[in-house]
């Protein structure tokens, strides 16, 4: 047996044995030396390639068909599946090199994209650090003109190794289904990272149409909409913005500061902030001036510029739809941007080439399976969307059992009685609506609105109420002449 000293002397190493070797492994220890990262990566890439979000139990599931008898430790299962990844989109670093190549030959393949980009100087003029990239696709810019005009925003973080966030802008077409308008990539959710993505939306996505955004209360937004330089300024005139908050978030925080009481949640969405008849609206605040005062003065002081200034008026247009005008067409919520971040939470965690290529995948898939939808209606005839058509059933349904008092016809004046609603007893709930069949709207950026009711739907949602059917009935007029144009296939 020979050997050799080993670390100044410390060990001993054998070098050559000329005995048969007798030494066992520890029977707990089933790790191998050879089974390394690399190995790992070659032998789950194809895996990988069909699927970037495999998780680490299938990627160990895959390793035990592959190597029965090797149970590798969890974190080199971890470092296998990176290096796979870095194999289909190249490494961290090299990932933001080959961005704006990506970019790039996206917007040349595919008219009208736009793109975006914010660098740092480093002294070096061949070198510089990325700080933001913004992207919006040429056919999702070709939507803009038949959508609603409501914009819901968001930011998620990217769970990958470098730090940032992902911005992403959508509206909603006809069946309410999310139309991806524009994403960014930024150092972080800043107010002059968010001023930056949204001037990118206004000057190269939706241009100076009167817009609607909805999102959370974060601080950092509502400054956004202060500063005239983004184009999002409230106060202009003519004013191309509205903001007004997420129901959804504004309620989580009416139940922290009602100290979590069950019922306050389903009180808020249902019969508060979702109402549409003012009557509704003040019955259920009343409530809640009884039951939980706390509540209400915090909703008092949501909306306002400075929540501090008692001498500021309320502002409930920014969460209750009752006091809405129709600037926000229903949308109450930020759900519509919250589930397209969503839907990149794999790609959130890949290189940024991988994030660029899944919100290029997926939106072409989205444009293909409803180009495919769309051609269905158009053939079968049909004028409106399925969820369209079902209201449109449900009001009528109402509407036979309402009766129609003509006021003056020739002035689209009426009044509809509906017997199940009393304002108190003995007397029946009347709603005055107004019908114009000869409206034409002065700002060709201003929705249609041929019809006004008490009830305030027509108004806020631009679709007929049942008040609305009931008179089409009576006068043999076509319901669809009231339905807004923005909601046709």
């Amino acid at each position: 047996m020979y050997a050799r000293t080993e670390r100044e002397g410390k060990f001993w190493k054998i070098i050559t044995n000329e005995h048969e070797h007798t030494c066992v492994r520890r029977a707990e220890d089933f790790t191998h030396d050879n089974l390394t990262a690399e190995v790992i990566a070659n032998c789950i890439t194809n895996a990988v390639k069909r699927d970037v979000g495999i998780s680490l139990p299938d990627v160990k599931s895959l390793l035990e068909k592959e190597y029965p008898n090797v149970v590798p430790t969890y974190n080199k299962i971890w470092r296998g599946r990176e290096r796979a990844i870095e194999h289909l989109f190249g490494s961290w670093e090299d990932s933001y090199n080959k961005l704006p190549s990506l970019l790039l030959a996206i917007q040349r393949t595919t008219p009208d994209t736009q793109i975006k980009w914010l660098f740092k100087s480093v002294g070096d003029p061949n070198r510089a650090m990325f700080e933001a990239a913004a992207w919006a696709f040429g056919p999702c810019i070709a939507a803009v003109p038949y959508i609603r005009p409501v914009i819901s925003i968001d930011a998620s973080f990217l769970s990958g190794r470098y730090k940032g966030k992902f911005l992403a802008a959508c509206g909603y077409d006809p069946e309410q289904r999310l139309v991806p308008l524009a994403f960014a990539l930024v150092r972080t959710e800043d107010e002059t990272c968010w001023g930056w993505f949204m001037k990118f939306l206004r000057e190269q996505v939706v241009g100076l149409k009167k817009f609607c955004v909805v999102s959370d209360r974060y601080w950092r937004i509502r400054n956004m909409f202060k500063r005239p330089q983004y184009r999002w300024q409230k106060s202009a005139e003519p004013a191309l913005a509205v903001h007004r908050y997420c129901m959804q978030h504004l309620c989580e925080n009416v139940y922290k500061v009602s100290g979590k009481e069950k019922g306050i949640p389903h009180k808020f969405r249902n019969k508060l902030a979702n109402k549409k008849k003012k009557r509704s609206f003040m019955k259920m605040w009343d409530e809640l001036r009884v039951t939980n005062p706390e509540v209400i003065d915090y909703l008092k002081k949501c909306g306002k510029e400075n929540e501090t200034d008692t001498n500021e008026r309320m502002r409930p247009e920014r969460w209750a739809q009752t006091f809405d005008t129709g600037a926000r067409w229903g949308l109450m919520t930020s759900n519509g941007s919250e589930s397209l971040n969503s839907r990149y939470k794999v790609e959130r965690r890949l290189p940024v080439v991988g994030l660029v290529e899944g919100t290029w995948y997926k939106t072409v898939q989205w444009f293909n399976e409803r180009k495919q939808m769309a051609l269905g209606r158009q053939a079968d005839g049909e004028r409106w969307p399925k969820e369209m058509q079902l209201k449109v059933m449900k009001h009528t349904l109402k509407a036979a059992l309402m009766t129609v008092v003509t006021i003056d016809v020739e002035r689209g004046e009426f009044e509809v009685q509906v017997p199940n609603e009393k304002d108190f007893p003995g007397r029946t709930w009347k709603y005055k609506v107004l019908i114009n069949r000869n409206y034409q709207p002065e700002d060709p950026q201003l929705p249609t609105r041929r019809v006004t009711c008490k009830c305030q739907k027509p108004q806020l949602t631009g679709i007929p109420c049942a008040h609305v059917v009931a008179i089409c009935g009576t006068y043999r007029w076509e319901v669809n002449e009231f339905i807004d144009p923005l909601y046709s296939t």
